[in-house]
Order: C-alpha cells, then structure tokens, then sequence
C-alpha cells in the first residue's frame, strides 16, 4: 500500500455480500462485494481501528432506497 503514509488513515465503507440478497442497489455480482475476511486480505499492513458488517438505511438517489448490507472500516497504515 504504497499509495499511503505510515500512520495515514483509510476510510472505507461498501456493500457487504449480504448485499446480494437486497434490492436497494449495489452490485448484482457477489465477486464485487466484500467481507471482512477479504478486507483484512486486501488491505495488508493496516491497524483496523474498527471493522464492522452492519444494515443501514440508503435514501440516496432512485436506486440507492432500503435495507442494506455494508462494511466499514477506519485503520491506519503500520
């Protein structure tokens, strides 16, 4: 993770895989959504200060409404 200085911060939220199951947007292909085992794979060298999957509610947009699956994160870069 070049891109980053140590100590630098990463704020990440996106749809979860749960999020295959519901129709308030997102991705319809399951490869494009995450979990936080793959987030833990795909961000090495960072400290998660939370990582969390939960429900939220989108009211952004005509097709971005409801009950959805995300998952977060706020680390910093070892």
């Amino acid at each position: 993770m070049t891109f980053l200085k140590p100590n630098g911060f990463v704020i990440f939220e996106a749809f979860s895989k749960e999020q295959i199951h519901n129709t308030s947007g997102g991705p319809t292909n399951i490869a494009m959504l995450f979990s936080e085992e793959e987030i833990k794979t795909e961000f090495p060298g960072i400290n998660f200060t939370f990582l969390e999957t939960v429900e939220v509610t989108l009211d952004e947009g005509p097709f971005h409404q409801g009950k959805s699956s995300v998952v977060r994160f706020v680390g910093t870069k070892k």
